[in-house]
């Protein structure tokens, strides 16, 4: 059988808590009540976190539109042609060049950021759930096994 290459998980840290979510996924649980121990608490933990991150989702789209109103109404008042980006004041021109101001461009970098810890966090716990399910699955089968182990050659 050929081995794959399993790719390394980053960890999260925040407040001095580190989840390493790759020792948690590979780790080897003999049994549901090993796994029910140990991956729920990460579950929350994470469920926490990814609260925390769309809060900061929310923010800072709030902070990126404000940015842009802010960028617009400054351009829409002569802005446009101080900082030499045309002639003549229109709505097209002003709507194009909200995204050459620095402060549009951190804003839009802060909310990609804060979209992608929250993508991160969900299918996080999404991964952590599916590894309670995989060892919950796998116990059943090993408990089917020795039950049909147990009950072989016995005359019913």
């Amino acid at each position: 059988m050929r081995k794959e290459t399993i790719p390394v998980l980053m960890s999260y840290t925040i407040g001095g808590e580190t989840c390493d979510l790759d020792a948690i996924l590979k780790a080897i649980y003999e049994d549901i009540g090993e796994a029910a121990e140990r991956i729920p608490p990460w579950i929350g933990w994470l469920g926490y976190q990814k609260a925390k991150a769309g809060e900061r989702v929310v923010n800072s789209k709030f902070r990126l539109k404000n940015a842009e109103a802010t960028e617009y109404v400054a351009l829409k008042n002569g802005g446009l042609i101080s900082k030499g980006y045309g002639e003549k004041i229109t709505e097209a021109a002003c709507e194009r060049c909200i995204f050459l101001s620095p402060e549009v461009k951190a804003a839009s970098e802060a909310y990609a950021k804060a979209e992608k810890d929250y993508e991160w966090l969900k299918h996080s716990i999404e991964a952590l759930l599916s590894k309670m399910e995989l060892v919950r699955s796998s116990e059943a089968t090993r408990r089917a096994e020795s039950e049909n182990d147990r009950t072989k050659g016995t005359v019913t």
